[in-house]
């Protein structure tokens, strides 16, 4: 398995390594890690998340990078391509998002923490499952969205319904709320 790991806004690779102890996972059991960095603007270290990050990251091709990325790691490793992953913290979980919207025939799943997809319309070519993970009280990135300065981030159960349909699922997500 490829699991491809993104650092948050003003993040780097390194410091989602420090704070989420994946490459130790990744020899534990047994996946492939590969963790790049995003490129740097005026604002800091960004991801093309889709959305009010097109217009911040001059239209960076940031989905087209990580597919060659998976290119590259498939020719040179033995990649099991039905089982490719992404995961990200913040701006690393809305690439993850815009990631398996634009991809879909690409990732076997994807797991988000603490920010939601930047934009409603998705339309996937397949059915990508999604694991989210986010603080109730998170004000960097609210559960219940906000518009702030130049980002306008949706409520996270509206990003999830949008995602319930593209998958055509019927029941309502799985929600464990843990004080």
């Amino acid at each position: 398995p490829l699991v491809i790991g993104l650092h948050c806004h003003t993040g780097t690779a390194q410091g989602l390594l420090t704070y989420t102890d994946l490459l130790q996972k990744a020899k534990e059991k047994n996946f492939i890690g590969v963790f790049p960095n995003s490129l740097r603007f005026a604002i800091g270290t960004t991801w093309n998340a889709g959305g009010s990050f097109e217009t911040l990251t001059r239209q960076t091709d940031d989905v087209g990078f990580i597919s060659a990325l998976i290119d590259t790691m498939i020719k040179n490793y033995d990649v099991d391509t039905t089982r490719i992953y992404a995961t990200g913290h913040s701006n690393g979980s809305m690439m993850s998002y815009h990631l398996a919207a634009e991809l879909s025939h690409r990732f076997a799943a994807i797991g988000c923490v603490a920010a939601p997809m930047l934009y409603t319309y998705c339309d996937p070519e397949f059915p990508v499952p999604i694991i989210h993970f986010h603080g109730l009280s998170d004000t960097t990135c609210p559960y219940q969205g906000m518009e702030k300065d130049y980002v306008v981030v949706p409520h996270v159960d509206t990003v999830l319904a949008v995602w319930r349909e593209a998958n055509d699922c019927s029941s309502i997500p799985d929600t464990i709320l843990n004080e």
